[in-house]
């Protein structure tokens, strides 16, 4: 009977109460929770237990310093922690696998362990060849290096075994892919570093990925390509490479070595702050390869960005500086080759010779061409092209005119009349490294009149 004195009506055949729904329905909570339960108790070993803080305190455990992988030269630091994970980014043939190569080398004279899981090449060549040139001895390098091509997802049981100082994990996204990981995921980026990252660190190895940035480099930042937490979660250290002058055999390369991150805070104080906030500039990574290059010079090294204090200071202009020298010292050598062989000497015969960015390679033919010291002469060919010949002093007359500034005395590589042609009435005009943005077309692009 209600409240009000109405009678409750019968239920009808088949209607259960609400007693009894309400009954059913609190059985099937308490069944999930003790499932959850039991769940958690098959998945959780053990209890939280508090941390004994007073081996802390009392200084009988402290924090890691760099003392595993490459040293920069001149005194300078190690750049790998003991135990912690580090990583190193950037676009590709920027130097991140001579990095790794050259933490190697570093252990190999330490006589020290070192396992190279490479995700990406199963061939062992590649780096053994980038080891030997860091420095390592063939013989350290057969008894010291266990190198790994993964193809297929296996345990790491027996390579723990092997104590290593340095882990390299070489393809970080290839690993993730391959053990079933995703990449941009934050779950994926925490369980690649659960199964492949802290096993080895438990044992005081110091881990290093390698992995790549995103193509759009203003918006990049610090970051690799995936989830944030590839590198939030990192406890050691995160480098970045940013080639300015490609590697290759028979040259000299160079590219700049940034620190990102630096958890225990032992590196940043080697380098110098630079544009971006929490990107500090560590030096510059040098291979020489070239087979006439000094003993101390050759192989890889890498210079600090703060030389000692009997070393003169240079800052990064001035090192770009150098480096477009050196670029364009192996652009006028590419130059006198293709010439030397009878070919045509054009902007695509060229950057097909200098390996690198064609805009860098052009960029070297405007400073060649029209430069304070040209080497180079530059007139327009066939299909809109630009033909580059070699400068010989006192051919046309003045140095102005030789360097392609018309003058009282010769042309210049101009045609009489072209559309680039500077004019003969403005003898205040001096040209400059811009105008080799020039140098990609001789007419100008015409443009079709609205409503054709």
């Amino acid at each position: 009977m209600f409240d009000d004195g109405t009678p409750v009506p019968a239920m009808a055949p088949g209607e259960t109460s609400h007693e009894i729904l309400v009954s059913r329905q609190l059985e099937r909570i308490q069944a999930q929770d003790e499932a959850q339960r039991l769940y958690d108790a098959a998945r959780v070993q053990g209890q939280h237990e508090p941390v004994e803080l007073r081996p802390y305190l009392d200084g009988a455990i402290k924090r890691p310093e760099p003392t595993y992988g490459i040293r920069i030269e001149h005194g300078g630091p190690r750049l790998l922690y003991p135990g912690l994970e580090h990583a190193v980014v950037g676009e590709m043939e920027s130097g991140k696998s001579w990095f790794a190569a050259a933490c190697v080398a570093a252990e190999m004279r330490g006589l020290r362990r070192v396992v190279y899981l490479h995700f990406e090449e199963a061939d062992p060549m590649g780096l053994l060849d980038q080891v030997k040139v860091c420095g390592a001895h063939p013989d350290d390098l057969a008894e010291w290096l266990s190198f790994v091509g993964v193809d297929e997802p296996r345990g790491i049981a027996k390579l723990i075994e092997l104590r290593p100082s340095v882990v390299i994990l070489d393809g970080v996204n290839e690993a993730m892919s391959l053990y079933g990981h995703k990449i941009r995921e934050e779950d994926g980026a925490a369980a690649f570093r659960r199964q492949l990252v802290k096993p080895f660190t438990a044992i005081g190895a110091a881990v290093l990925c390698c992995d790549h940035v995103t193509k759009d480099g203003d918006t990049r930042g610090r970051y690799a390509l995936g989830s944030i937490h590839k590198g939030n979660a990192i406890n050691g250290a995160a480098f970045m490479l940013e080639n300015v002058i490609p590697y290759g055999r028979g040259q000299r390369g160079m590219s700049r070595l940034f620190v990102v991150k630096d958890r225990p805070g032992f590196l940043r104080q080697h380098g110098s702050p630079g544009k971006l906030a929490g990107k500090t500039w560590l030096g510059d990574m040098v291979i020489d390869m070239r087979l006439d290059a000094p003993a101390e010079a050759a192989g890889l090294t890498v210079y600090p960005a703060r030389p000692a204090p009997d070393r003169p200071m240079q800052t990064p202009e001035e090192r770009l500086a150098i480096a477009n020298q050196q670029l364009d010292e192996q652009v006028f050598a590419a130059v006198v080759d293709i010439i030397d062989r009878g070919r045509e000497a054009n902007t695509n015969t060229i950057t097909a010779v200098v390996a690198g960015r064609r805009t860098r390679v052009v960029e070297s033919l405007g400073r060649l061409s029209y430069g304070l010291e040209p080497k180079l002469t530059a007139a327009p060919g066939p299909n809109r092209s630009v033909i580059y010949t070699r400068l010989v002093l006192g051919e046309s007359g003045t140095g102005d005119a030789v360097a392609g500034v018309p003058g009282e005395s010769g042309p210049g590589p101009y045609k009489e009349g072209a559309p680039d042609a500077p004019s003969r009435d403005a003898p205040e005009y001096v040209p400059d490294a811009s105008d080799a943005a020039r140098t990609h077309r001789d007419t100008p692009r015409k443009r079709k009149p609205k409503g054709s």
